[in-house]
């Protein structure tokens, strides 16, 4: 096996380019293997050495990679596709599987060039992972509502968080000096009402808002009755969706018999599935005429009836799942708790409080940057590298549901992304070095053609397409 240790370098324009470290001690007859380079604009090369079986570099490795700047390469072993190094034998061939692997833990530092569309990156993409949003502790105390005013003007919302690991983050900006309470931006919407038949044809002016609750109703007792009961006098009650089971009345388009009695006890979630296969959808109560009817069908029965609400949002509308509560909450204490703060002392774990309460409070900042100025892809690349950091890789879900929310507010038909074809190696990479760790493409597209970028959709499905690189567009740069 032949080691060679590679080093980044600068070109007098400002350039990098990796360059081989001389061995100190080098075999008689050993010839010095050319090395491709690696541009500061992204550009990659494929030098093959003149000597058979001298390796060449691969494009995967950036100069921030996690391994270091300077690297202890190995070429792989014949026959042993799996081992592959940054380093290549010129009569080396392609595999889906090849990796390339940090010399010290052995784990992947980046993708090779032969890595296909359709390959897992589950346990690769160790790497990819960033942030994509800055946290802000501020130490001053705020209703809830005073937060998320304070962080709108300042940052950019109250902190939503996605995943564990940008929980911990969220830990390490409070710091060891603060035990309290800091509010987060999920919040409980209690007057978010909806019906589950949502077709809007089916509903005249005002018709959705029609209600009929029962004294002191809906309380949401306990802090998780997000469905509603129509209670045999035919006023409404909200109930638990997860553990409450009820006879239920579906919807039915017959003029015939548009309501359908279920005696069958199912949860809300279940009866919704049964009469969408079964019939319509669960009933909506359009008007008193309606409610009595809903009544009459039902008998003695309570039932439930299609309108719920979702619980639990996040104050920039985000639509992440992500959830770290504490034991027993949130329990809505007192029918009033509908704000979210997050517990330091209870190693970060969230629970439910008055909205009036003061406390200090987390902002976020979005480490991404949508520039409404129109500009090809290297002019594009060239200004968030002066003024950001680079033109945007959206190498895991997380980032690429920011990058589509960002996309949103374009004033272009298309975004550019810092998604490049090398027309030397024959395959899409990130400017950052990052491996492809989440295809996005549009239907058809990803066509491998020199002088194409990568760009991201303003609507429909914001997929990718790939563009010639000279056309104007609005783009997004990453901190």
């Amino acid at each position: 096996m032949h080691e060679f240790k590679l080093r980044w370098r600068r070109q007098p324009n400002g350039e990098l380019f990796l360059q081989r470290k001389e061995d100190e001690e080098k075999k008689e007859g050993c010839k010095k293997p050319e090395v491709s380079v690696y541009s500061s604009t992204g550009e990659c090369g494929w030098n093959r050495s003149p000597n058979e079986g001298d390796p060449a570099f691969s494009p995967c490795m950036s100069a921030n990679d996690s391994c270091s700047s300077e690297m202890l390469i190995k070429s792989p072993d014949s026959g042993n596709p799996a081992a592959f190094s940054p380093c290549m034998s010129a009569n080396d061939s392609c595999s889906s599987e090849m990796l390339i692997k940090s010399p010290d833990s052995g784990n992947p530092a980046a993708f090779s060039p032969c890595m296909s569309a359709n390959d897992s990156c589950s346990r690769l993409c160790t790497l990819c992972s960033c942030l994509s949003r800055q946290y802000h502790f501020v130490n001053i105390e705020r209703s809830w509502t005073e937060a998320q005013s304070y962080c709108r003007e300042n940052y950019t919302d109250l902190a939503t968080i996605d995943n564990q690991e940008e929980m911990e983050a969220l830990k390490g900006v409070v710091g060891s000096g603060y035990k309290g309470q800091a509010w987060i931006g999920l919040y409980d919407d209690r007057d978010s009402w909806q019906w589950s038949l949502a077709d809007r044809d089916f509903y005249s002016e005002g018709e959705t808002e029609f209600r009929n609750w029962d004294s002191g109703e809906p309380n949401n007792y306990g802090g998780s009755e997000h469905c509603v009961v129509m209670r045999t006098n035919g006023k409404w009650n909200d109930a638990s969706s997860d553990t409450k089971t009820q006879p239920f009345i579906c919807y039915d388009g017959d003029p015939a018999q548009r309501y359908i009695l279920i005696k069958e006890k199912k949860t809300w979630r279940e009866a919704q599935s049964y009469c969408r296969e079964h019939h319509t959808d669960l009933a909506s109560v359009r008007n008193q005429s309606e409610n009595q009817e809903i009544q009459q069908t039902a008998g003695e029965k309570a039932v439930w009836i299609g309108l719920f609400r979702e619980s639990w949002k996040w104050s920039d509308q985000s639509s992440s799942s992500y959830r770290y509560w504490t034991s027993e909450q949130p329990n809505n204490k007192g029918g009033e708790e509908n704000c979210a703060v997050m517990k330091v002392k209870h190693d970060g774990g969230w629970g439910d409080q008055k909205c009036s309460n003061r406390h200090p409070f987390i902002c976020y900042e979005d480490n991404l940057v949508l520039v409404r100025e129109n500009k090809s892809w290297d002019e594009a690349l060239s200004y968030c590298r002066q003024h950001y950091g680079d033109l945007v890789s959206v190498s895991t879900e997380q980032l690429q549901h920011w990058v589509k929310r960002r996309a949103q507010s374009t004033s272009t038909a298309h975004v550019w992304l810092g998604l490049r074809y090398s027309c030397a190696l024959h395959f899409w990479f990130w400017v950052s070095g990052e491996g492809i760790c989440q295809w996005n493409w549009a239907p058809g597209d990803g066509t491998m053609e020199c002088g194409n970028t990568g760009a991201v959709e303003c609507g429909g499905g914001q997929q990718w397409v790939s563009l010639p690189e000279t056309e104007k567009l609005n783009f997004i740069c990453s901190k």
